[in-house]
């Protein structure tokens, strides 16, 4: 279930709304505007993020066990 931003053409309210399901109405809690409620793709973030630089430091990548020996 994604969470996105959208903004309200009519208030300019942005907002974020969990979406259940593909054609649900998206309502303005503002000014409770149903109609052209524009969904902001820029504000989407990714939810991988490294934290830390340990993961390069140490090799991750690189296969640290060989099979049968």
């Amino acid at each position: 279930m994604p969470l996105y931003v959208y903004k309200c053409p009519a208030c300019g309210e942005v907002f974020e709304e969990l979406v259940l399901k593909k054609d649900q109405v998206i309502v303005c809690p503002s000014c409770a505007n149903e109609n052209g409620n524009e969904r902001d793709i820029t504000a989407e973030q990714s939810s991988f993020i490294l934290n830390g630089d340990c993961w390069a430091r140490d090799n991750y990548s690189k296969a640290k066990h060989t099979r049968g020996r």
